[in-house]
C-alpha cells in the first residue's frame, strides 16, 4: 500500500498490473475542522463502466451534546462502497419510468482524470453523525435544560381546554 494525498489518478489506475491500487491515507481533512487526523484505507479498481472504490475510515469527532452543551469525543468507523461511471453508461436513456438498482447510484466521471478521495470520505463521515448528538445516553442535560424539563407552566391559550374539561367532568358527576 502506499500513501496518497487523497486523490486517485485515473491513468495510474490505467497503468497498473491488475488496474487496482490499494491506498492508506492518515490526513487532517480541514472540512471536519477538528485537527485529528482521518486514517484509513481504500481499494479503487477500474471496471468495464468505470472506477469502484471500496475503503473504511476511522477518525474521532470532537461534538457538543445537545442536551448539556459539554464537548466531547465521538469515535466514526466508517465503511464505503462507491461507484464512478464514464460517460454515464448506467445511466439509463430514454426511459420515463424504471426500477432504480445500486448500478444507478454512481457518480459520473465527466472527463475528469481523478478523483478527490477527501470529498468522497468528508461525506461519508458526516452522513454518519448522530442526529441527536449524547455525550452518553444517560446524560440529564444541564441545569438549565432540567429547569425547563421541570416546570410545570400550561401555556395560558390553553387553559380554556381545561376549564372545559373540568365543567364535563363535574357533568359526569352529577
Amino acid at each position: 500500500m502506499k500513501e496518497i494525498k487523497l486523490k486517485i489518478n485515473l491513468k495510474e489506475l490505467e497503468n497498473t498490473p491488475e488496474q487496482k491500487q490499494d491506498f492508506y491515507f492518515e490526513e487532517i481533512i480541514e472540512e471536519l475542522d477538528n485537527g485529528i487526523s482521518v486514517k484509513g484505507t481504500i481499494n479503487a479498481q477500474l471496471t468495464e463502466y468505470g472506477v469502484q472504490i471500496q475503503g473504511e475510515v476511522d477518525t474521532k469527532l470532537n461534538l457538543i451534546c445537545d442536551r448539556c452543551l459539554d464537548f466531547f469525543e465521538y469515535n466514526i468507523n466508517v465503511s464505503f462502497h462507491e461507484k464512478f461511471v464514464k460517460n454515464g453508461q448506467n445511466i439509463s436513456q430514454g426511459q420515463t419510468e424504471y426500477e432504480l438498482t445500486d448500478e444507478d447510484f454512481a457518480e459520473d466521471l465527466q472527463g475528469r482524470e481523478e478523483i478527490n478521495v477527501t470529498d468522497l470520505i468528508y461525506q461519508n463521515i458526516i452522513i454518519n453523525v448522530p442526529g441527536k448528538k449524547l455525550c452518553d445516553i444517560n446524560c440529564v442535560g444541564s441545569q438549565a435544560l432540567q429547569d425547563l424539563n421541570n416546570k410545570d407552566e400550561t401555556d395560558p391559550r390553553l387553559e380554556i381546554f381545561k376549564k372545559l374539561s373540568d365543567e364535563i367532568d363535574n357533568d359526569k358527576s352529577n
